[in-house]
């Protein structure tokens, strides 16, 4: 097994109609969502049995980011939390060449200032549609 370091990981989102990585970001975490699941036991069942529904949602990625107010890609971010829309995102992981393109909605943009660290904003998306994850 192969163990990737998460340096040279890339957090992009579309702008002017172009994916572009997004300037500042220290940390990142995805969650496609959750598959859905029915109970099919009944009265007499001493289990409860389980059955997919075929649907899937409440996904996210959040992160956070050195804030610079004048760079243009942080800007963007901050259009989108002004103007909330589905957008494109898409998440490239260390050195592989995985990436999970998703739509998303900004759903939070959190400035912190601490006295002696830089102003970093957390930000959060809502997945919109259910992503699709490598399977080579």
């Amino acid at each position: 097994m192969t163990v990737f370091v998460g340096k040279g990981s890339v957090f992009q989102k579309t702008i002017s109609a172009s994916l572009t990585t997004v300037a500042g970001v220290r940390n990142f975490k995805f969650n496609p969502g959750e598959n859905e699941t029915m109970e099919t036991d009944d009265l007499a069942s001493s289990y409860v049995t389980l059955q997919e529904t075929g649907r899937a949602g409440g996904g996210s990625c959040s992160g956070q980011l050195l804030w610079d107010p004048a760079n243009a890609t942080q800007i963007a971010m901050h259009i989108s939390f002004n103007t909330p829309t589905v957008e494109n995102y898409s998440n490239t992981y260390g050195s592989t060449t995985e990436s999970i393109a998703y739509t998303g909605i900004l759903t939070k943009f959190e400035l912190t200032v601490e006295r002696a660290d830089p102003i970093v904003a957390d930000f959060e998306i809502a997945v919109a549609d259910r992503p699709t994850l490598n399977e080579a």
